[in-house]
């Protein structure tokens, strides 16, 4: 039993290397700008912007990513009190995009994120999931995204990646 597992985690790595080495993907940037909805009474939600950088892996059939997030307060929203509201997170994650002009994305990752209302502030650590839909153009892809922050927040917005 234990000779066909490690046979089987041999041809496991094997196709990886035949199927993602021949075409070996590249490095990417990428910016967002996102309505945040985050799990607080809120009179209204903050706007952020996000930055990120990504290594993709090409495949025959789809691609698969392996992308670092930043994302910042742009506009601070409000809670019901009168203090400002803002979101912050940093994140790690995987996307597998289908490979067409027109595309749809999954991703699933960990993330910190710190709610701050007024001068307290939360800190949290958890799973980030989420999809989105896209066009290629030219080397440019333009997405309308939404991800799920920890069950902390929602991000709902869009993107370019280069």
């Amino acid at each position: 039993m234990l000779i066909l597992f490690h046979e089987l985690r041999f041809m496991f790595f094997f196709m990886i290397i035949v199927f993602t080495a021949p075409a070996i993907g590249d490095v990417f940037v990428g910016a967002k700008i996102a309505k945040m909805k985050v799990d607080v009474p809120s009179g209204s939600d903050p706007v952020n912007i996000a930055a990120s950088i990504g290594y993709e892996f090409d495949s025959l059939l789809a691609d698969l990513s392996l992308v670092g997030e930043v994302s910042r307060t742009m506009s601070s929203g409000s809670v019901s009190q009168g203090d400002d509201l803002e979101f912050e997170a940093e994140s790690l994650y995987l996307v597998w995009k289908s490979s067409r002009s027109l595309f749809a994305t999954l991703r699933g990752g960990v993330v910190q994120n710190e709610t701050i209302v007024g001068n307290t502030s939360r800190d949290s650590n958890g799973i980030l999931i989420g999809g989105s839909v896209g066009i290629v153009i030219g080397k440019t892809r333009l997405q309308i995204e939404y991800t799920s922050l920890a069950g902390h927040a929602d991000f709902i917005g869009i993107g370019l990646e280069y």
